[in-house]
């Protein structure tokens, strides 16, 4: 269950206290509304958090951080703690594409890692653990209008011999991975124009035809190309100069 969920909470307390602790949570505010839908081999519950419905499961196990890149967070002791899984209903399956839906999945996870105490972010898409504290304040200001979470939700790769940084975990807001390249940048460069593009993708949805669009340096455009055999969204970086002469051409 716990591997299917794009949100995973760690705790240190058993399943049955956190379960205990969330009643608790629920009975004192209004706006959230917990029902208990465990069976024999699963506790899980069926969670109203204004307007939008979760599945919250509840396992004891190992987490497995391979491949994970950490966030603020330094290291998990060994063995075994308490995974809160979190996922939209089935009713909503598709709705993390809807950037309100995806919002209220990650403010209802921050909230509950605040109030109850979790001591780990795991965001499975993008293979990041976090410091609850540093997902919550990043989600917090998403939530306000400011900047799409991206160093908690979104990871990138840079392939040195090509210079090119490619993202993970942004596929599950959009559909659509970024591949950015040009300009001979290096990997920090690179990453700091990739989060302006996220942001985009991950608040307005996938970039489905050509366009151009400002680079955050005033002579420079980027080219945004959607693959159609693919996920990946294509993005080059250019001078201005370049670029006038390359349509010029074309025409």
């Amino acid at each position: 269950m716990a591997s299917l969920a794009p949100l995973i909470l760690l705790f240190d307390q058993a399943p049955h206290e956190m379960k205990r602790r969330l009643l608790l949570l629920a009975e004192d505010s209004p706006d959230l509304l917990v029902e208990i839908t465990s069976d024999q081999s699963v506790l899980s519950a069926k969670v109203q958090h204004g307007s939008v419905g979760f599945d919250v499961f509840w396992t004891e196990e190992t987490p497995v951080l391979s491949g994970y890149r950490s966030v603020f967070f330094g290291t998990l002791a060994p063995g075994k703690s308490t995974l809160l899984s979190i996922n939209l209903t089935e009713d909503l399956a598709g709705g993390e594409r809807v950037a309100p839906i995806a919002k209220a999945l990650l403010v209802f996870g921050a909230r509950i890692a605040r109030q109850l105490s979790a001591k780990a972010v795991m965001w499975t898409p993008g293979k990041i653990i976090s410091d609850p504290a540093f997902f919550g304040e990043n989600v917090e200001n998403y939530a306000k209008g400011e900047v799409f979470p991206v160093l908690v939700t979104v990871d990138f790769d840079y392939e040195d011999d090509e210079r090119t940084l490619r993202s993970s975990g942004l596929d599950w807001f959009s559909g659509q991975e970024i591949e950015l390249s040009g300009g001979g940048f290096q990997a920090q460069d690179l990453v700091r124009r990739a989060v302006r593009l996220v942001h985009d993708i991950g608040t307005n949805g996938a970039v489905i035809t050509s366009q151009l669009v400002p680079d955050i340096d005033s002579d420079k455009v980027i080219t945004l190309e959607p693959m159609p055999e693919s996920n990946v969204l294509r993005c080059e970086i250019h001078s201005k100069t370049d670029e006038t002469l390359r349509v010029t051409s074309v025409h």
